[in-house]
C-alpha cells in the first residue's frame, strides 16, 4: 500500500489542545508527525483514533519528564499577547484639518 497523504488532527489532553498529522503506511500501521515527534503505531478500526492515542502518550511522557510540550492552546495565548503588545492601548486620533482654498 502506498503511503497516504498527511491528515491533520487535534486532540485535547488535560485541558490543552495539541495538533499533529498522521498518515497510513500500510493496512494496519500509521505514522504520527508533530512538533518534536515522529512515531509509528498500529491501528485497528480508526487511524485517527490511534493517532490521538499516540499523541496523548507522547504528551504525557514529555510532561512526566518535565519537558516542554507546545500546545495549540499556549500558541494561541502567546499570539494574543504578542498582538496586544504590537498594538498597545488605543491612541487618540488627531483628525486632519481641511485646508482652506484661496
Amino acid at each position: 500500500m502506498a503511503q497516504s497523504r498527511l491528515n491533520y488532527f487535534t486532540h485535547e489532553v488535560d485541558g490543552s489542545v495539541y495538533g499533529a498529522w498522521y498518515r497510513t503506511v500500510s493496512s494496519n500501521e500509521i505514522e504520527v508527525i508533530g512538533v518534536g515527534m515522529l512515531e509509528s503505531g498500529e491501528y485497528g478500526f480508526s487511524p485517527e483514533e490511534a493517532a490521538k492515542g499516540i499523541l496523548e502518550n507522547f504528551v504525557r511522557l514529555r510532561q512526566r519528564m518535565g519537558a516542554p510540550v507546545p500546545s495549540l492552546s499556549s500558541l494561541e495565548r502567546s499570539q494574543d499577547d504578542a498582538d496586544e503588545e504590537k498594538t498597545g492601548p488605543p491612541q487618540p486620533q488627531n483628525p486632519r484639518q481641511p485646508r482652506s482654498r484661496m
